[in-house]
């Protein structure tokens, strides 16, 4: 388990007491690990500021519609006799999904989540932006 995933778990309480109290002790040795830490917590007081975004119907479908084009456009073959890269491609998203539902399995700190919804409000923002910039001119 990396540093990362400790913080977040002891963050989360999902320490059992024995690792809590081996985490608290490299706390008081490690002032890079205190640093990290505490910027953690302050992340998730931030985060539990922000209000949660509601995306449109259908957000999720159409984004994985345009990640998958964008995704087969950049795995294009370069040898004539190369698998389809849409299959590779698919391939990978079903690997890719299987790996998220075995993490999903696992509790995810709320800190997670909630930076996760904040970088997917930026990516609405973004998106919008830039799709009024196209229509506009």
């Amino acid at each position: 388990m990396d540093a990362a995933e400790r913080i977040a778990d002891y963050l989360s309480d999902d320490l059992a007491p024995d690792e809590r109290e081996a985490f608290e002790a490299a706390l008081a040795g490690d002032a890079a690990l205190r640093a990290q830490l505490d910027a953690a917590k302050r992340a998730d007081h931030a985060l539990a500021a922000v209000d949660p975004v509601e995306l449109p119907d259908g957000f999720a479908q159409r984004l994985r519609a345009a990640l998958d084009a964008e995704l087969a456009d950049v795995l294009a073959p370069v040898v004539a006799d190369e698998p389809d890269p849409r299959v590779a491609a698919q391939a990978e998203l079903a690997q890719r999904d299987d790996l998220a539902a075995r993490r999903a399995a696992r509790a995810m700190p709320r800190w997670v989540g909630a930076l996760a919804g904040a970088a997917a409000a930026v990516l609405v923002v973004v998106a919008g932006v830039a799709g009024l910039s196209s229509i506009s001119g």
